[in-house]
């Protein structure tokens, strides 16, 4: 069952090694998750409440992140056998399979699997470069101080990748096949940050096409636990 815990149910938990204390309980038995509300988190957290996976999400830093995952990165798995996964784009495709290997969210056949993971590896790389640029300037996250110039690159970034997805999504309702994928649900989420920060109610004005596939892909059950409330620039 699903279950962001508090810091004082786990206060007696043995880390540095969670999963000892996982493959012996038996309330907990497919693992932990650490990452909770960060862009490349939101998904797998949706996918485990969906699935109704037995895993535990726990916030980033908790104990036992650090000391099985160094850097820190988010998300990071730890499975019930011992499998300390990281990268999100290994984390989705364990946590699908977990609940059912041959899920069409994965693609149907080759072709669709392979561009599924094209718009996973686009996501997480080539778009995401320009948002975390920029939220990071805003968030007062950048090592240096807040430059508007950077900002306003990032911007334009961020617009010629807009493009590359409105091609597509003019003609079609999802980013591959005729169902929703990964694909969808991973890079709806990359919005997170730009939505909330960057693209104001004129500029989605001024994409209707974008906009109608986003709000499309968010209201899954995937993501509505998210975006529900979410609060868009102004």
């Amino acid at each position: 069952m699903f279950n962001v815990a508090s810091c004082q149910r786990h206060s007696l938990i043995p880390f540095p090694f969670p999963f000892i204390w996982l493959l012996s309980n038996p309330n907990m038995s497919q693992g932990i998750l650490y990452g909770t509300v960060h862009t490349r988190t939101i998904l797998a957290v949706g996918l485990i409440r969906s699935f109704h996976l037995d895993i535990e999400v726990l916030k980033k830093g908790f104990p036992g992140h650090i000391e099985h995952f160094p850097n820190g990165k988010v998300p990071a798995l730890v499975a019930a056998d011992g499998l300390l996964l990281q990268e999100v784009i290994a984390v989705l495709f364990y946590l699908v399979s977990l609940h059912d290997p041959s899920s069409p969210l994965l693609g149907s056949d080759i072709r669709s699997k392979a561009l599924v993971l094209k718009y996973l590896s686009w996501g997480t790389t080539e778009f995401m470069r320009p948002v975390t640029v920029a939220a990071d300037n805003i968030l007062g996250r950048s090592s240096c101080p807040y430059n508007k110039r950077l900002v306003d690159d990032a911007v334009a970034q961020i617009n010629i990748h807009v493009q590359e997805l409105e091609e597509r999504l003019i003609y079609k309702t999802f980013l591959v096949g005729e169902r929703i994928t990964l694909a969808d649900l991973f890079v709806a989420t990359c919005f997170y940050r730009p939505f909330g920060l960057l693209l104001d109610s004129q500029w989605r004005q001024d994409h209707p096409v974008l906009m109608r596939w986003f709000k499309t892909v968010v209201a899954s059950p995937y993501l509505s636990y998210f975006f529900d409330s979410f609060e868009y620039a102004t």
